[in-house]
Formats: C-alpha cells, sequence, structure tokens
C-alpha cells in the first residue's frame, strides 16, 4: 500500500535521527538558481531503512517519498536533486524531486514512515544559514545548528554534497537570505569515518 500523507504541522519536536538533513543547497548553485538538491545523512551506527519516508516543504513545492528499497548505510549520505541530476553534475543522485524550494518563508520537514518528524529545517523568515549571493549551501554542524558552507568552489558548487560537511566559520560573516551560524543546544553525535565518493543509481520521484 502507498505510504499515509504526512500533514506539515506547525510544531514539531523532531528526533533529529537516525537520518537527519544534512545540508541544503536551496539558493541553487553558480550555473543556476534551480540548481537545488538536499543531502541527508544517517548519523547512526546501523544502516536506516528510509523506504516511504517523506520530505516536505512548508509552501508545498516539495513533496518527496523516498522509494522501496532506499537505505542509507550508517553514517553515509543520501542525494536528492531538483528535476534531473544535473543539480550536481559530477555526482549521481540518489533520488530525483519536483518542485523548487523558495528563498525565503519556507522550510523542510523529514518524516520517517509512521510521519514522526525525524529532522526540521525552518526559513521563516529566512533560513538559517546559506547564501545566495555567493551561492553558499546551508550545513549541519555536529550539534545541529546550521552554518555557511566553508570553503571553495568545486565544480561550480560552494557545497559538500556525499561527503562531510565542512567546519563552522569561526568569525562569522553575514549572508543574503540567510544567516552564517545558527545556535542549537550541544548533542553529542558519535564521529563519522571519512566517506567514499561512489555514486547510486538514481531514483526518479512519481
Amino acid at each position: 500500500p502507498p505510504p499515509k500523507a504526512c500533514g506539515y504541522a506547525k510544531i514539531v519536536t523532531p528526533t533529529h535521527g537516525p537520518v537527519i538533513i544534512n545540508e541544503v543547497a536551496w539558493m541553487g548553485s553558480k550555473t543556476s538558481a534551480s540548481d537545488e538538491w538536499i543531502e541527508l545523512k544517517n548519523i547512526s551506527e546501523t544502516d536506516a531503512t528510509v523506504s516511504g519516508w517523506q520530505l516536505l516543504s512548508k509552501r508545498g513545492n516539495v513533496s518527496a517519498v523516498l522509494p522501496q528499497g532506499a537505505i542509507i548505510p550508517a553514517h553515509r549520505f543520501y542525494l536528492l536533486e531538483r528535476t534531473d541530476d544535473n543539480s550536481v553534475s559530477n555526482i549521481s543522485a540518489d533520488f530525483i524531486f519536483v518542485g523548487s524550494i523558495a528563498n525565503a518563508d519556507d522550510g523542510l520537514r523529514l518524516y520517517d514512515g509512521n510521519c514522526k518528524v525525524a529532522d526540521d529545517a525552518d526559513a521563516s523568515p529566512s533560513w538559517p544559514a546559506g547564501n545566495a549571493t555567493n551561492r553558499l549551501t546551508m550545513e549541519r554542524a555536529r550539534n545541529f545548528s546550521w552554518h555557511d558552507y566553508n570553503g571553495t568552489e568545486i565544480n561550480n558548487i560552494f557545497g559538500t554534497p556525499r561527503v562531510e560537511n565542512s567546519a563552522p566559520p569561526l568569525i562569522p560573516a553575514g549572508s543574503a537570505h540567510g544567516g552564517s551560524v545558527s545556535s542549537a543546544p550541544p548533542v553529542s553525535v558519535p564521529a563519522a569515518p571519512s566517506q567514499p565518493t561512489s555514486a547510486t543509481p538514481s531514483s526518479v520521484a512519481a
């Protein structure tokens, strides 16, 4: 049977695991503002089955249901790209989603198969990090706070698709349509080993 539709509740308390929203390119890339992508990460010590999990946007433009057989190995990543497999040109997507992520007044919420909120990223009115002018992605720190990508351009992308995020900047700088560093209560997250960059087949959203 198809998974039940999850609703975008106004107030939630995410579990922050076993899978989280790890990085969001809500601003696109230097190639195109439409080259949006989202990276999930399994922060647990065991493989996570995410079949039927849903990723929804607050505006309703994004409504992705992860396919049967979707598994994220421990400490590994799952890459969702918008519209086609060209948003991250050098890495194959795990899933193609349709719809756009707004630069403000939006949000993303990850639900498990029982519609329990695993994670949440809110832009009310602005995203907590990311930079639309310089196309810097919004990255998650180990304490679940957000910060701008802190590194150099690779293949027209200022971000870290399918690899560990950059370290937060020591001196925050202002951002466009987002902040540089957001605060969050300290949370202990297991250290992750280095990640391979092998591509996996993509699945296309219906």
